[in-house]
């Protein structure tokens, strides 16, 4: 993680993901999560981008990403809230190639230049490939692991604070192996609408005697992106009834429930963004000069 203070990684979570409200064409606000991310380009450069889930994007008339103020001096102000706005007509919007592929980039900064108007800047902290498991690094996992989860479930955030709320699970299948053939695996974990977009992530702290202190060896890997899951939708099978006052009458009630299982794109796949994010951003450097 990058750009900002020296914090401890438990707290760098909390700053490395952002609030998504899509005002939609039809007039409805759907909210998602996303996280920032850094692609190094060929020459050298690097973007700053916003990744998260194509579906939390579509038919947008705009999109509010919001976060916390940076007081200027690369400190984050909590309890002020920061909100970058893209437009239905933005060309920094990048969805990636195969339509089966769940993943989507905002970009935000190239070479250190934000694409932001005014003086004021938003603080966060950015993950990037440093943070993705080499394939020697999975092998040494066990096949159930735990994790964590980072985003704004059910539309749930620390409003005054504007810091989202971290969720714990279990891997439901082995991160070693493509779930169904694709790059994916499944969560065990309290998921619901607005969890689309978090990152996901292993945090393993390992306290250990150095020198008569107390240090840590932090295990972080980013395993990926949750993206979807599964619900059952009862059909007033469950014995839930609501009941009208004024009519006298009572119904039964369709509910649909989450079974807590949740399927992750794995990190490795953020990388097949990098060659339409150079792309885009040669186009829009050219239009800026």
């Amino acid at each position: 993680m990058s750009n900002g203070l020296e914090l401890s990684c438990d707290k760098k979570f909390f700053y490395a993901t952002v609030k998504i409200e899509n005002h939609t064409m039809n007039g409805t606000v759907k909210h998602s999560t996303g996280f920032f991310y850094n692609f190094e380009t060929s020459n050298g450069k690097t973007v700053r981008a916003i990744l998260t889930c194509k579906h939390s994007i579509e038919d947008f008339a705009k999109i509010d990403l919001i976060t916390c103020l940076d007081n200027g001096r690369a400190e984050p102000i909590d309890n002020v809230r920061f909100t970058m706005t893209y437009a239905a007509d933005s060309p920094l919007i990048v969805k990636h190639h195969d339509k089966t592929i769940d993943l989507a980039a905002l970009i935000f900064s190239y070479d250190d230049k934000i694409f932001l108007s005014g003086n004021q800047q938003p603080f966060y902290l950015s993950l990037d490939n440093s943070l993705i498991p080499t394939e020697e690094q999975l092998n040494q996992l066990s096949y159930i692991e735990e994790v964590l989860m980072v985003g704004y479930p059910q539309n749930i955030w620390d409003t005054y604070n504007n810091k989202p709320i971290i969720r714990k699970g279990i891997t439901s299948s082995p991160i070693q192996l493509d779930f169904g053939g694709k790059k994916q695996f499944l969560l065990d974990i309290a998921s619901f609408h607005g969890s689309s977009g978090s990152p996901v992530f292993i945090y393993k702290p390992s306290p250990h005697l150095e020198s008569n202190a107390l240090v840590f060896n932090q295990q972080v890997y980013l395993l990926g992106m949750f993206f979807g899951g599964w619900e059952e939708v009862t059909n007033g099978s469950t014995p839930v009834t609501a009941y009208d006052k004024e009519q006298d009458k009572k119904y039964d009630l369709e509910l649909v429930l989450p079974n807590h299982l949740g399927i992750v794109l794995k990190s490795a796949v953020f990388m097949e963004l990098k060659d339409l994010i150079e792309k885009c951003i040669e186009e829009e450097v050219v239009k800026r000069k």
